[in-house]
């Protein structure tokens, strides 16, 4: 669960935004109301109030927040998730003990969104959020006591100065700089799935081309590549890989950095792997590769 997740930090382009959410209803809990009987204004942060238990020591819950339409497709609203071990804070943090009953509140992002009259809201439940979330160490079994747990709304009901409400005008920007657009951009995301393996890999590549700004002359351009890998059943066989280029120049000068990075994890720590090569022209003036590990520490 988690491939039609988005990105984390979306920058507005068609492949950083959330997919189809039908697409992850089978792995995951669900509740669908009733088609709704008119419209449904939600604004602000939905919680998610859960009576659960957990079968190991370290565990997480995702919850999604979607809108239903009459053919099935799902948009989602929000999403939250916690870390059960942090249901205290994030400073007084304490392990599950298995077969314990908790009641624990999973405050989602804020949103404002029209419910349409006829739709469904569904709220989507899980232990993985790939590749949002490191997966737990061992895979995770979660109880939920459904008759003591509640999802609160933030409702906003109708106003009498609704109606009284603009459009909102066209945003003020400054005078953009003269430009030439020295390559084209482009964006691109891919799900693959090994038959053999069950491994599964997505693909997310961005290149926001290569720009020239008239006025001096000065070109830049960035691309990057993310690559998430894992295999649905081994917590412990995710791996990340991203090479980030970045790139500057004028007539006679062009200099680019190029930045590796790998990431991967035991049952004890995560493993993080960096290269950094930069070059003038064709000639690389500069390389540093560094390793870290980090303790996982109650995640």
């Amino acid at each position: 669960v988690g491939l039609a997740a988005g990105k984390w930090c979306p920058y507005g382009l068609d492949a950083d935004q959330p997919g189809d959410q039908r697409d992850e209803a089978g792995g995951s809990l669900l509740f669908d109301t009733a088609p709704l009987d008119q419209p449904l204004d939600i604004l602000g942060a939905p919680a998610l109030h859960l009576d659960v238990a957990s079968d190991r020591l370290n565990a997480f819950v995702a919850a999604t927040l979607s809108e239903v339409f009459p053919d099935g497709a799902a948009t989602r609203l929000t999403y939250g998730i916690l870390n059960l071990t942090h249901r205290d804070g994030h400073e007084d943090l304490k392990s599950l003990e298995p077969g314990g009953r908790y009641n624990v509140r999973l405050q989602m992002n804020e949103c404002g969104q029209r419910i349409g009259a006829g739709n469904r809201l569904r709220l989507a439940i899980s232990t993985a959020y790939w590749p949002i979330v490191w997966p737990s160490p061992e895979p995770v079994t979660l109880t939920i006591a459904t008759g003591a747990s509640s999802l609160e709304l933030p409702v906003r009901p109708p106003r009498a100065e609704d109606e009284e409400l603009r459009p909102f005008e066209p945003a003020e920007n400054a005078p953009a700089l003269r430009r030439m657009i020295v390559r084209t951009g482009d964006s691109r995301i891919e799900v693959r799935r090994d038959l053999r393996t069950g491994r599964v890999e997505t693909e997310r590549y961005t290149d926001d081309g290569l720009v020239r700004i008239e006025d001096f002359g000065w070109e830049y351009g960035a691309s990057a590549r993310r690559v998430y890998s894992i295999h649905p059943d081994d917590p412990l066989s995710p791996e990340v890989r991203i090479h980030w280029r970045k790139e500057f120049g004028r007539d006679g000068f062009h200099v680019h950095i190029d930045a590796h990075t790998q990431m991967q994890a035991t049952r004890t720590e995560f493993l993080i792997i960096g290269k950094l090569d930069a070059y003038e022209g064709d000639e690389q003036v500069f390389s540093r590769e560094w390793t870290c590990r980090i303790p996982r520490d109650h995640v």
